[in-house]
């Protein structure tokens, strides 16, 4: 009996699955009519007292209020049990979705789902006593609420779009915003979907930075050969000018003025270089904070009195494998920008420390490689900046100064040689709160070496024979001209060939290769590669106002190899080749 019961229940199960308002409506109206019909035709012709007709009638009206009672108390039980089932999985469907759901009218939030509640730090419970404009940042609120106001009169507006929230902590994050109207407990709602794009979003200005260091560098290695060959015609020739006129000549200024000028426009093709990392450096292991030490003299001198300077380092012996020279311009670029931070004086502390960068830094800035790191902080407590400046702070030729009293390449020069060391840089600040740069250069496990002393340290003259081969004309002469008057005996070449030809003519006399990088015919590297078959130990040193990729594009190691880059002041390259025969 059981199990025929259990039977009928389940062929009839789908068939009341079936039946739709109308239908139970419909189904209900017949049966009735039909129980009215029949129980009347029964009643009249078996009883024919009017008193028991009465009361019999009454009593089927009875049996069908109740009947019907109970028809709706279980079909509004099933519509509740229904309602609960598909709120039930519409809320778990909501709070497993990847974006963050709101139900707003007015701005109020109606309901929100757990993927909202992680999105902006809040609970459900904050949120539903918060509105949208609690959770928007306000450089977009106005944005939002024009959008918004348009799409109540019916205009024709853009459902997605983006914007920034501020999560309770403060923290600042993109989203991708989708909205459109519902019905919700019988009026008009919105219901918005928002993704979290903040990763995107950084991933995307670290595109577009390279994109800019790119064009930069392409422009910057595009000039700079030809513009650094003229650079050192001036300097070179400016120098010799200065050393023929006597120490008290007032033509001795209009020199001083042009080398001036002309180490400007050197620093300038520099910068360009730094920022797109083609400028050549020779990283090997150093003590930070002894860098920090040395230049920390010069620092004080360059702030001025009205800074204090103070610092504290604590990295001790721990080594990063770096350029000192460019280390030093990145901290005196630092310095330089503080000091324009503080006009009326103040702080500025240098710290040094390390530190572990893990999960938690690579997902907060966008950016990074986990590892041990050497940290160096510069602090000022100078005017600050707000959050527009400091998108744009690295960025080369912006600047907040004035017209004519800045480049923009001094934190753009930073960047870069801090990307070419392999490290980061941060910057955070506030306005009329200071700032404060972090940079993290990786530890090597490489031993520091200790720095040789030259031979001949005050000596740059000499008598030995020395092969110059260099395209350009006015550069050629320059350096023949510098090195016949240091005592040396010079032999000129305009091209690699030409080199080739005259190196194997005076083979035994020739001492040392001076040799431009890119020249007609052949290179120089395919020029010494050439020689060094005939004598495998000649010494050589490259000269290029390339971009210093252009090294590696010819396999000229700088470890290896002696590298000069134009422009060169004579006494640097003189104390090159003198450093370079007495090794």
């Amino acid at each position: 009996m059981t199990s025929d019961l259990r039977k009928m229940r389940k062929n009839w199960k789908p068939f009341l699955l079936k039946l739709t308002p109308a239908r139970i409506a419909l189904l209900y109206a017949s049966a009735g009519c039909l129980w009215i019909a029949f129980s009347d035709m029964a009643l009249t012709a078996r009883v024919h007292d009017v008193y028991l007709i009465t009361l019999i009638a009454m009593m089927k009206g009875w049996l069908y209020v109740a009947v019907t009672a109970i028809i709706l108390y279980l079909l509004i039980r099933r519509g509740e049990a229904t309602l609960r089932e598909s709120e039930k999985k519409f809320r778990m469907l909501a709070d497993t979705a990847a974006a963050a759901i709101f139900i707003y009218r007015e701005a109020t939030f109606l309901s929100v789902n757990a993927t909202s509640q992680k999105m902006t730090g809040y609970s459900q419970e904050e949120l539903l006593r918060m509105n949208f404009w609690d959770v928007a940042h306000p450089d977009h609120r106005a944005m939002m609420r024009q959008r918004a106001a348009a799409r109540l009169r019916g205009d024709d507006v853009v459902s997605r779009y983006e914007f920034k929230i501020v999560t309770k902590l403060g923290e600042e994050r993109w989203v991708d915003f989708t909205s459109g109207i519902i019905e919700f407990e019988g009026r008009r709602a919105v219901l918005g979907t928002a993704y979290d794009v903040t990763e995107r979003k950084q991933l995307e200005n670290q595109l577009r930075q390279s994109q800019k260091i790119e064009a930069v560098g392409l422009l910057a290695g595009g000039v700079a050969h030809d513009f650094n060959n003229i650079l050192t015609a001036i300097i070179g020739y400016g120098h010799i000018i200065k050393m023929k006129l006597p120490e008290h000549d007032p033509l001795r200024s209009y020199a001083d003025q042009i080398l001036t000028s002309a180490e400007r426009a050197a620093n300038l093709t520099s910068g360009l270089l730094a920022f797109s990392r083609k400028q050549v450096i020779q990283p090997h292991p150093v003590n930070i904070d002894e860098i920090i030490t040395r230049v920390g003299r010069l620092l004080t001198r360059l702030i001025g009195e009205d800074i204090e300077l103070s610092m504290e380092l604590g990295c001790g012996e721990t080594a990063i494998l770096a350029d000192p020279g460019q280390i030093e311009l990145v901290l005196m670029n630092l310095a330089t920008n503080a000091q324009d931070a503080m006009p009326d004086g103040g702080q500025l502390t240098i710290t040094t420390g390390r530190v572990e960068l893990g999960r938690d830094f690579i997902d907060t800035h966008g950016f990074g490689v986990a590892g041990s790191y050497a940290l160096i902080t510069a602090t000022d407590t100078g005017v600050g900046m707000d959050q527009k400046t400091q998108d744009r702070i690295f960025e080369p030729f912006f600047t907040t100064k004035e017209v004519g009293k800045g480049t923009g390449l001094g934190l753009a020069v930073v960047y870069g040689i801090i990307k070419q060391h392999e490290g980061f840089i941060t910057v955070y600040s506030e306005p009329g709160k200071g700032t404060t740069y972090k940079i993290y250069l990786p530890i090597t496990k490489a031993t520091i070496e200790q720095k040789r002393t030259l031979k001949t340290a005050d000596t740059w003259d000499g008598s030995e024979t020395i092969l110059v081969a260099e395209d350009d004309e006015a550069v050629r002469h320059l350096t023949v001209k510098l090195l016949t008057e240091a005592g040396y005996r010079v032999v000129e070449a305009s091209n690699g060939e030409e080199a080739v030809r005259k190196y194997k003519e005076q083979k035994d006399a020739i001492q040392l290769l001076l040799l431009d990088v890119i020249m007609p015919r052949k290179n120089g590297k395919e020029a010494y590669d050439e020689i060094s078959g005939i004598r495998p130990d000649i010494k050589t040193i490259f000269m290029s106002g390339h971009a210093g990729d252009v090294f590696e594009r010819k396999h000229i190691n700088g470890k290896r190899f002696n590298i000069i880059m134009k422009p060169v002041s004579p006494l640097s390259l003189l104390h090159k080749v003198r450093e370079v025969l007495d090794a």
